[in-house]
C-alpha cells in the first residue's frame, strides 16, 4: 500500500474536500488523491458521512475500498449506509467478506449481495 495521510494531512485534505460546494467537485479530488494514497477505514468513514444521500455514499466506497489499509474494519463504513436495502447496491471484489452489524426489530438475515459478502446480524 502507498501511505496512509497522517492525522494533520488528512485534517487538512477534509477541510479541502469540505471545503468543496459540490458532491462532483469532492469525488474528483478524493478520486484524484486514491491514485497515490492509502486511507483507513476511519478515514474513508468521515468522507463517506461528507455526502447526504446513500447512492453517493456507495459510489464513494467502492472507489476507496481498494486503497483502504485496514480492510476488516470496513464494516464500520458500510453501517454507515441510512437504508439496508442500499447495501443491495455496493458491489466490492468477489470474496470480500465484511460482518455487518445493525440492529432492526423483526428482521433477521445472513444473506450475500453481489460480490460482496455480507454476513449481516440483525437483532
Amino acid at each position: 500500500y502507498d501511505v496512509v495521510m497522517n492525522r494533520t494531512e488528512f485534517d487538512r485534505f477534509l477541510r479541502t474536500v469540505k471545503d468543496k460546494h459540490f458532491d462532483s467537485d469532492r469525488n474528483k479530488l478524493i478520486e484524484t488523491t486514491l491514485v497515490s494514497t492509502g486511507f483507513t477505514s476511519d478515514q474513508c468513514l468521515q468522507l463517506v458521512n461528507l455526502f447526504s444521500f446513500d447512492s453517493e455514499k456507495i459510489k464513494l466506497m467502492q472507489a476507496m475500498y481498494p486503497r483502504i489499509v485496514d480492510k476488516p474494519n470496513f464494516y464500520l463504513v458500510i453501517e454507515s449506509l441510512t437504508f439496508p436495502v442500499s447495501y443491495t447496491h455496493l458491489t466490492l471484489p468477489t470474496n470480500t467478506i465484511i460482518n455487518v452489524t445493525k440492529t432492526y426489530k423483526n428482521y433477521e438475515k445472513n444473506t450475500c449481495f453481489g460480490d460482496i459478502n455480507l454476513a449481516c446480524c440483525y437483532e
